[in-house]
């Protein structure tokens, strides 16, 4: 028999693989386009959730070549504010909770991917996990007076996070013990969570991947080109009855002036804008940490060498390797430079904030690398270690000829460690070394390799 729970808008059927229970295509909001989410509506019967609802409309992603292409083709479609569960029970176990935000730099990406399928960490942690959709790029990110207020993708996260409040516990989940979770763009919106009231109360814990922290905010500058650019880019076509793909298209010719020269900048040219709500603060992210939820206990790290996702997979760049003039030494010495100014730095100080507020604070570096092929340690090669299996990552380019037994070894380690972070604001489990709580100024306090 398939497994039924009922939540605040009724019931749901969902679909057991194996010990778990998967929840899919779950209503947390709804929003008309330019418009601010809305309480999802109720429905009778018993809704089916076991397929996916549509993603937000997107571009194919910019680091297919490193990533491989995404396992599954999902429909899109503006109507995207669905959230996946998945658990072990559905009783009053009340198992720590992990909502996973995905990245793909505000313009790209899905948490219904198959890449961040969560069977692994469910069935060896005894958690929670739910994944949720939010609006992207200019449906999420556009500001434009008129038209479309700013940041309605974190309006949209903070909605999903008050259903998981609402709801979870009909799916043995514990809304007292709450972990956001987010890689890269992911972990950037798990940094904007923490920075504004509007999540007080709402999660209790923090797990950032490779955020791209030094960045900050979108600058209200910035996002007034942006609207320019895009406006300009539209041709006089009205944005709010504008098809998708003319809203798509103007999105691309956006990112490409944004990302001159050469598609050396790297910076999203969408995200979250400072000093528009529900972000009160119109100065960098990490300009004033006090402002972070002093409360927030935070696992935070980085891959050794991040830029190499992006440098390695774009042909302007990478000629510079072979280039007599700058050579590899240069070019391996300008990846460790932005990744540090980018990633590094930015965690460490993130960390050292945190710490001295009071919180529980653990650091990480992720060093693995394949012993061929691939891409060195660069962005986003952690994700197959915590989410996903080996069809969906089994064809990665970036994991080089590496046999999959070798990833899952790995991956269990960092498995065990974020669930136990879940469940105790540890990272530390038995069978391994005790993994130091950080200090400021304190170095990474665990690597991965």
């Amino acid at each position: 028999m398939e497994p039924i729970v009922t939540v605040d808008t009724g019931a749901l059927r969902g679909v057991s693989v194996g010990r778990v229970k998967h929840f899919l295509g779950v209503p947390y909001a709804r929003a008309s386009r330019f418009s601010e989410p809305q309480p999802p509506q109720a429905w009778s019967g018993v809704r089916d959730a076991t397929e996916h609802g549509p993603i937000c409309p997107q571009p194919p992603s910019p680091l297919e070549r490193v990533m491989g292409p995404a396992p599954r083709v999902l429909g899109q479609d503006e109507n995207c504010l669905t959230l996946s569960v998945a658990t072990l029970g559905t009783d009053d176990r009340r198992r720590p909770v992990m909502v996973w935000l995905h990245g793909g730099a505000y313009v790209v990406g899905s948490g219904s991917s198959d890449w961040y399928r969560p069977g692994s960490l469910v069935g060896e942690g005894d958690v929670v996990v739910v994944r949720a959709n939010y609006r992207l790029g200019v449906f999420g990110y556009l500001r434009m007076p008129g038209i479309s207020p700013a940041n309605l993708g974190v309006m949209d996260q903070i909605a999903a996070l008050r259903w998981v409040q609402r709801n979870i516990a009909a799916f043995g989940g514990d809304p007292a013990r709450i972990t956001v979770f987010g890689e890269s763009a992911g972990a950037h919106s798990a940094a904007t969570l923490m920075s504004t009231a509007e999540t007080r109360g709402l999660f209790q814990r923090a797990i950032l991947q490779s955020g791209h922290l030094g960045v900050g905010f979108t600058t209200q500058a910035t996002a007034t080109r942006v609207a320019a650019l895009f406006k300009e880019a539209l041709g006089g076509v009205d944005p709010r009855t504008a098809s998708v793909s003319q809203l798509l298209a103007a999105q691309h010719a956006v990112v490409v002036r944004m990302s001159r020269p050469a598609g050396m900048n790297s910076t999203p040219a969408f995200g979250p804008i400072g000093g528009e709500v529900p972000i009160p603060h119109a100065t960098r992210l990490l300009d004033s940490p006090p402002r972070f939820h002093p409360g927030t206990h935070l696992l935070i790290g980085s891959t050794r060498e991040e830029m190499r996702a992006f440098f390695d997979s774009n042909p302007a760049i990478a000629r510079l390797r072979r280039v007599p003039a700058f050579g590899k030494r240069a070019f391996d010495a300008l990846t460790a430079r932005v990744t540090r100014r980018i990633f590094g730095a930015p965690a460490a100080q993130l960390a050292d904030a945190q710490a001295q507020a009071g919180a529980e604070v653990y650091r990480y570096r992720f060093d693995w690398s394949p012993p061929q092929g691939g891409f060195g340690a660069c962005h986003t090669i952690d994700l197959p270690f915590v989410l996903g299996d080996r069809e969906a990552w089994g064809n990665s380019p970036m994991l080089g000829s590496t046999p999959w037994e070798t990833i899952d070894a790995l991956g269990r380690q960092m498995r065990r460690a974020w669930t136990s972070f879940a469940h105790h604001g540890d990272p530390s489990h038995e069978g391994t070394e005790s993994w130091p709580r950080h200090r400021p100024g304190d170095g990474v306090g665990r690597v991965f390799a």
